[in-house]
C-alpha cells in the first residue's frame, strides 16, 4: 500500500492539528534525541513509520484504502494490522482495526428461495437463501411461503441489515416477491439497487445456484437424522458447514480465511456428529483454527457441544490450562446453551476439584442445571461452595438458590432462605418466590408475598403478575385473579399480554366455565395466542367437552402451532368417546407432520444418584427387583380399593389389555424403586417430563397413605405433594 500525494498532504495538515503530535514536534525542536524525526516536507515519522494523527475521518479513510479497494485483497484483521504497522505509527491501531472489520457490511448480495420442503412444526416450508457475493458466506432463513412482502422485509432488516448493513446491490431472479412494488420501494429508500437475472442468462447468478445446490444436498443428508419435518433445526450448522467449505478452499489456495469461531461454535457444533478419532479431530480443528490464540479452549468447547469431552482424554489434557486461566463461565456456556444439564453438572464438579476460577455469575447456570435434573444433592453441594467462596450474600447467587430449591420441591428451604435475605431482596427475588409457591399449590402464601413486596416499596412488572395470576389459577381463586388483573391495568399501568389472559382462561376453564373462557379469548383479542387455546384444550379434556376441544385444535392448526401434545389430547378424547376412526386420523396427521410422541420419563434421586425410567422399562440393572416391588405395591393398593384408571388409553384394546398398559408407567416404576431402596418414612422426589395422568395421580395418593411416605412429583406444569393420601393440588391440575 502506498500513500497518494493528496492523502499525504491531508495527513500533514491533520498532524498540525493533533495536540500530541505538535507536542512531539516541539520536543524535537529542542532536542534531536529519540526515534522521532521530521521529514523535509514537515511530516513527522517514528523511524521509518509515518505518525498517523488522531482524526476519525482520516483513520477511516486509510482503513477503507487498506481493506476495500480492488487490490487490497480484503484481508483479515491480523494481516491488515501487520501490514499497516510496518508503515504507520498509530497508537491503538489494533483496537481500531478490530472495530472496523466486523462493521464492514455486505455490499453485493444474491438471494433466492428454496421451496417445496415438508412443513415443520412451526409451519416453515421454505428457505430464503442470502449470499454475500464477495466472501461467499450465506444466511439460510426458514420462512413460510405464505409470508407477505412486509413480513419478508422485516425479516431482511432483522437478519441481514442489522448484522451486515445496507448492501449496495441485490441480484435475484424475477420472482414476483422481488419484482413487487413494495420491495422496490423498500430497497429504494435504503439506497440499494436491484439487479435481475433473466431466462436467457440464468448463469448471471450462477453463484446463487451453486449455494442452493450445496444446501439441498445438506438438507437431504440431514433429513435422515432430523426426520424431515425438523430441517429448520439444521440451518445453523449448515451455515457453518458452508462457511467451513469456503474457508478450506481459500486455505488450500494459499489465502488466510477470516475465522469467526465462537458464535459459530456455540450455535452450530452441537448438531454435528463426530465420526473420527479424538486425535484426528483435534489435529483438524487445530489446523483450521490455527490463527486463534487459545486453540485448546476452542477445541474443548467443540467437544463440550457435541457431548464428547469426557471421551477424549487428549482434549481434556490439553485444556487443563483453561481451568486455571479462564472463567468457569466460559467453559460451561456451550453445555448450557444446548441444555446438556447432566454434562454441565459433571463438568462443574471436575472444575471445582481442579480449583478452577469461580465467580458469582457461574453458579446460577449450574444451579439451573441441577433444578432441571432435580439433582438436590448436587445443588446443595453447590450451595456449600457458594458459601465457602463468600458469595452467600451475593443477590445474584441467592436468587438462583431460591429458584433451585423451589423447582426441586424444597419450597420450605426456599422460604427459609427468602426470610433470611431480609432487605436485600429485589424484584427478581419476589418473582422467583411467588412463582415457586404457585407451582407448589400454595396460592394464598404467594399472594401474601406479593402484598409484602408492595409494602416494601417494590414495583411489580409483567413477570411478577404472571406469577400472581398463576398462583390464583392453581388455587382456583377466580375472583381474586380478576381483581389482580384490574389492579395490574389501573393501579400499576401494565397492559395485560397473552400470558396474563392465558392464566385467566386457564382458571375459568379449570372451574368448568369453558364457554366463558372461549368468549374471553375472542373479547380480549388474544385469538392469535396459542397458549390460550392450549389451556382451553387441556380443560376440555378434563371436563370432556369434545366439541369445544375440536374448535381449539382447529384454531391451533390455523396458527401453525399444533404440537404433539395437542394431537395426543385430541386423540385421547376421541378414544374416550369411542370414536376410533377420528383418533386414528389424529395419529395419522401426527405421522404426516413427522411429530413423534415424547416418551414419558421419570427420574428419582436415590442415595445421591439419579435413576431414569420409561414406561415398561427393563433396562435398569435391578429391573427384576423393581418389578417384584411393583407387583407387591399394586396388590396392596387394590386390596385398599385402588382401581386403575384406563380412560386415557388411546388404543382400541379390551379392559384387561388397557390395565396392563398402565401398570408399568414410568412414574410407577420410579416409585417402586424408591420404596425398595430408601428407608421407611423417607420422602420420595420424582421429576416427570409429561403432565401427570389421572391414574398415576390416584396411584401416588394411595401409596402415600398406605406406605406412609411423602411423595413429591414435579410434572410439566406444577408440583404434586402427596401426604396421607391427599395431594396439595386439591385435584386441580
Amino acid at each position: 500500500m502506498t500513500l497518494a500525494s493528496t492523502l499525504l498532504s491531508d495527513i500533514q495538515t491533520a498532524q498540525d492539528q493533533d495536540p500530541e503530535i505538535r507536542k512531539i514536534k516541539q520536543g524535537l525542536a529542542e532536542s534531536e534525541s529519540g526515534e522521532f524525526r521530521v521529514s523535509d516536507s514537515g511530516v513527522l515519522y517514528f523511524g521509518d513509520r509515518l505518525c498517523f494523527p488522531d482524526q476519525e475521518e482520516l483513520r477511516r479513510k486509510i482503513l477503507d484504502e487498506a481493506h476495500k479497494t480492488p487490490y487490497a485483497m480484503h484481508s483479515d484483521s491480523t494481516k491488515m494490522y501487520q501490514d499497516l504497522k510496518r508503515r504507520l505509527w498509530w497508537p491503538g491501531m489494533k483496537r481500531d482495526i478490530a472495530r472496523y472489520i466486523p462493521e464492514w457490511k455486505w455490499e453485493d448480495i444474491s438471494m433466492d428461495f428454496i421451496v417445496g420442503l415438508p412443513k415443520t412444526t412451526n409451519g416453515f416450508d421454505a428457505i430464503w437463501v442470502i449470499v454475500n457475493r464477495l466472501t461467499k458466506s450465506a444466511h439460510f432463513l426458514a420462512i413460510r411461503i405464505s409470508y407477505s412482502m412486509e413480513q419478508l422485509a422485516q425479516l431482511y432488516l432483522k437478519e441481514i441489515v442489522r448484522l451486515h448493513g445496507v448492501p449496495r446491490t441485490i441480484i435475484s431472479d424475477r420472482d414476483s416477491r422481488f419484482t413487487s412494488h413494495f420491495w422496490k420501494c423498500v430497497q429504494s429508500a435504503l439506497g440499494t439497487r436491484l439487479k435481475f437475472s433473466t431466462t436467457f442468462h440464468p448463469r448471471t447468478d450462477g453463484q446463487m445456484e451453486r449455494v442452493n445446490h450445496v444446501l439441498e444436498g445438506m438438507l437431504r443428508a440431514c433429513a435422515l437424522d432430523f426426520k424431515g419435518n425438523m430441517w429448520n433445526h439444521t440451518l445453523s450448522p449448515e451455515e457453518l458447514a458452508s462457511h467451513m467449505q469456503i474457508y478450506m478452499g481459500l486455505r488450500s489456495n494459499g489465502w488466510a480465511p477470516i475465522v469467526y469461531t465462537t458464535p459459530c461454535l456455540d450455535s452450530s457444533f452441537g448438531f454435528l456428529k463426530v465420526r473420527n478419532t479424538p486425535r484426528t479431530e483435534a489435529n483438524r480443528f487445530k489446523w483450521f483454527f490455527r490463527a486463534q490464540k487459545h486453540v485448546e479452549s476452542i477445541q474443548f468447547r467443540f467437544y463440550s457441544l457435541v457431548g464428547r469431552y469426557r471421551k477424549s482424554s487428549y482434549a481434556l489434557m490439553e485444556v487443563r490450562f483453561v481451568f486455571k486461566k479462564k472463567s468457569s463461565l466460559f467453559m460451561i456456556m456451550p453445555l448450557y446453551k444446548l441444555s446438556m444439564w447432566g454434562n454441565l453438572v459433571l463438568l462443574t464438579g471436575n472444575m471445582l476439584q481442579s480449583n478452577a476460577r469461580q465467580d458469582n455469575f457461574t453458579f446460577p447456570f449450574v444451579l439451573k442445571a441441577c433444578a432441571q435434573l432435580a439433582a438436590v444433592a448436587e445443588g446443595m453441594q453447590i450451595h456449600g461452595h457458594v458459601a465457602k467462596l463468600g458469595f452467600e450474600r451475593d443477590l445474584y447467587a441467592q436468587n438462583s438458590l431460591l429458584n433451585f430449591y423451589g423447582k426441586c420441591g424444597r419450597i420450605e428451604l426456599a422460604r427459609k432462605l427468602f426470610d433470611e435475605m431480609g432487605r436485600r431482596r429485589n424484584t427478581w427475588t419476589y418473582s422467583v418466590v411467588i412463582s415457586g409457591l404457585a407451582m407448589h399449590s400454595e396460592g394464598h402464601k404467594a399472594l401474601q408475598v406479593f402484598e409484602e413486596m408492595l409494602s416494601a416499596g417494590h414495583v411489580p412488572d409483567e413477570a411478577i403478575y404472571v406469577g400472581v395470576l398463576s398462583a390464583c389459577s392453581h388455587a382456583a381463586l377466580l375472583d381474586e385473579a380478576l381483581l389482580y388483573l384490574d389492579r395490574m391495568k389501573f393501579e400499576h399501568g401494565i397492559p395485560p399480554n397473552p400470558q396474563h389472559y392465558g392464566c385467566i382462561v386457564d382458571l375459568m376453564a379449570r372451574a368448568g366455565k369453558l364457554r366463558e373462557a372461549h368468549e374471553l379469548i375472542h373479547s380480549a383479542s388474544i385469538a392469535h395466542a396459542e397458549s390460550a387455546w392450549r389451556c382451553l384444550l387441556s380443560a376440555c379434556k378434563i371436563h370432556g367437552d369434545l366439541n369445544l376441544a375440536e374448535c381449539a385444535v382447529r384454531k391451533l392448526k390455523d396458527l401453525g402451532a399444533c404440537n404433539t401434545g395437542d394431537y395426543i389430547i385430541a386423540s385421547s378424547m376421541y378414544a374416550k368417546a369411542q370414536k376410533w376412526s377420528e383418533a386414528a386420523l389424529c395419529r395419522k396427521e401426527m405421522a404426516d407432520f413427522g411429530l413423534l410422541q415424547v416418551p414419558g420419563q421419570s427420574k428419582v434421586e436415590v442415595k445421591g444418584k439419579l435413576h431414569s425410567f420409561v414406561s415398561h422399562d427393563r433396562s435398569h440393572p435391578e429391573s427384576d427387583e423393581i418389578y417384584e416391588m411393583l407387583h407387591q405395591v399394586e396388590w396392596q393398593l387394590r386390596a385398599e380399593g385402588y382401581v386403575p384408571d384406563t380412560s386415557e388409553v388411546v388404543m382400541d384394546l379390551n379392559e384387561e389389555e388397557k390395565r396392563r398398559a398402565v401398570a408399568a408407567h414410568s412414574q410407577k416404576l420410579a416409585i417402586a424403586f424408591a420404596l425398595a431402596k430408601t428407608g421407611k418414612r423417607r420422602a420420595i422426589r420424582i421429576v416427570t417430563n409429561l403432565r401427570m395422568s389421572k391414574d398415576c395421580h390416584t396411584y401416588s395418593a394411595f401409596v402415600s397413605r398406605i406406605f406412609e411416605r411423602e411423595i413429591n412429583i414435579r410434572d410439566r406444569n406444577r408440583f404434586h405433594r402427596f401426604r396421607r393420601g391427599l395431594c396439595a393440588c386439591g385435584g386441580r391440575w
